[in-house]
């Protein structure tokens, strides 16, 4: 059902429904889909996977959507994140949308209104981060000249731990400017080693010969 011209995506869904689960895996087809059956499994996969977007439940058996949206928001400020439920109230809406949420769409799901947000919000991400993506350049290419030749000045041995720690420093910074610029977490980490590798060809840095492995 999805509509395959749009890349497949990382999704994390949390939803505890066996039906529900159903509808969100045929829409999700095109895409790598990983489900939680609640909120502890949720923040698991949160902490161990990047995700390009989130589908929600607003009950889950061990907490709340919301709650499990704040958490994501946390991390990801600007992942679509979109809430699939019976919570039919408004001030459950309202209560999804202040902690985060981008989409709430009422039960059962509507495959076709559900895979026509997924796309838009996919897109808007794509085009937000691709504007945020000019001012992590920046960051990057201004710490990595203003610390390039304190780093080559050393010896092989505390060159290469400097280097390490210089791209360490860099990436913290890049993705903090990219997240204030609106960009989502999954395309940081995309689209890290390009922006790094064109970084160090602007400032004539070497990469370390071995790379150690962190995250944002």
């Amino acid at each position: 059902m999805t509509d395959l011209s749009i890349r497949a995506r990382s999704v994390l869904c949390v939803e505890d429904d066996p039906s529900a689960r159903a509808v969100l895996s045929e829409v999700l087809a095109g895409h790598y889909a990983t489900f939680a059956s609640n909120a502890y499994e949720g923040i698991r996969a949160l902490n161990s996977g990047v995700y390009d977007m989130y589908v929600l439940n607003y009950w889950l058996p061990d907490w709340s959507g919301v709650q499990l949206c704040r958490e994501i928001r946390k991390i990801d400020p600007h992942g679509p994140v979109i809430f699939c439920t019976h919570a039919e109230r408004d001030e459950d809406r309202k209560r999804a949308m202040r902690a985060g949420a981008n989409v709430y769409l009422g039960k059962p799901i509507d495959a076709q209104v559900l895979q026509g947000q997924i796309i838009v919000w996919l897109e808007l991400a794509d085009v937000e981060s691709t504007r945020a993506k000019v001012a992590e350049e920046q960051a990057i290419d201004e710490e990595l000249t203003r610390r390039a030749a304190d780093a080559l000045s050393r010896v092989d041995a505390a060159r290469e731990s400097a280097m390490r720690a210089l791209e360490r420093t860099a990436r913290i910074k890049a993705y903090k400017a990219f997240v204030e610029g609106g960009g989502t977490r999954a395309n940081f980490h995309r689209w890290w080693p390009l922006v790094l590798g064109s970084a160090r060809a602007n400032t004539g840095l070497p990469a370390p010969k071995s790379r150690s492995r962190y995250s944002a």
